[in-house]
This record gives structure tokens, sequence and C-alpha cells, in this order.
């Protein structure tokens, strides 16, 4: 008995401390596995609507969504930057100004899009597959494919881009 009275006092005795702001994380859980950061605003992509959510880091704040005009379809991958919004709908890839308007067809691929990465006027485009690692090069400001590449037993998922040493990297 005295010792469950000694093992009572020492939880009472814990102490908490304050946590910090966790609206990014419950909206990244809350609207689909596709977030990013850019210009310190998180977007969002639904997966079930064409549209984004937008999040101001600096002031904790939720901004207007941005719906996508002329979008059908599940949204499989984002990319925002400075020439505008990048969203796949499987395999069929569009550009959007900043504002979700301006819907421009780029392509199709022959498989859905798993990831839309960038680095500087060029777009690259994971529609991996399998065993076989697919990427597909644009220009971004002609919107025509530069090159393609498949690689069998090299399948590429999860992938991120590394500007600074010019590589997509991922895991099979």
């Amino acid at each position: 008995m005295r010792h469950k009275r000694h093992r009572m006092r020492a939880i009472r005795q814990l102490g908490g401390e304050q946590l910090e702001a966790r609206q990014l994380l419950a909206g990244l859980i809350q609207h689909g596995p596709t977030a990013l950061e850019y210009n310190g605003v998180g977007y969002f992509l639904r997966t079930d609507t064409p549209r984004i959510e937008r999040y101001d880091l600096t002031n904790e704040t939720w901004l207007t969504p941005i719906t996508l005009a002329g979008a059908t379809g599940t949204p499989t991958a984002e990319l925002v930057d400075a020439n505008g919004i990048y969203v796949s709908f499987g395999p069929a890839v569009y550009r959007y100004n900043a504002d979700g308007s301006g819907q421009t067809h780029l392509l199709n691929s022959t498989d859905t899009i798993s990831a839309i990465h960038s680095d500087g006027n060029l777009l690259f485009l994971n529609h991996s597959s399998g065993l076989y690692a697919r990427f597909i090069s644009v220009n971004k400001t002609t919107n025509t494919i530069i090159d393609t590449i498949e690689q069998y037993v090299e399948s590429v998922y999860g992938s991120s881009i590394s500007t600074e040493t010019n590589r997509i990297l991922g895991r099979s």
C-alpha cells in the first residue's frame, strides 16, 4: 500500500509542456497524402475533388482554396512553382495559372503520374509502374517533351528531386 501511494504522488508531480500548433499536420491527414510548400504556403492536393487547400505557414491560417478550372477525375500528383500549378489526373498532366484558372493540357503518359518535379525550366514526370522506372522530361516554356526514360528492374517510388546534385531520388 505504501508503494502505491508513493507512485501516485510521483504521477501528480509530472508536468506538461505546451505543444506547437498542429493545424498543418491535421490538414495533411484530412486532405490526402500530397502536400508541398512553396513561398511560405503549404499546398494540399485533395484527392476527392479537384481543389487545392492552402495554408499560410507564417501566419498559421488557412487561405482560400484553389479550385482547378475544368478539372475532372481524381488528382494524383501536384507541383507548385513560379510557372504555375501542375497537376496530374492519372496519366494526364495539366498546367494551371497560380489561381487555378487557364487549364493547359501538357501530355498523357502511359501510366499514372505519381510525382511531378521541377528544376528551372524543366519538368520531370514520374510514371514508374511495376518493375519499370519511367520518367518524362518536359520543357516548361514550350510544353514539349525533351526525353523519356524506361529502365527495367529500377522502379522509382516516393521520388524527390535534388536540384543541387541534379538527381531524382526514390525507392524501389
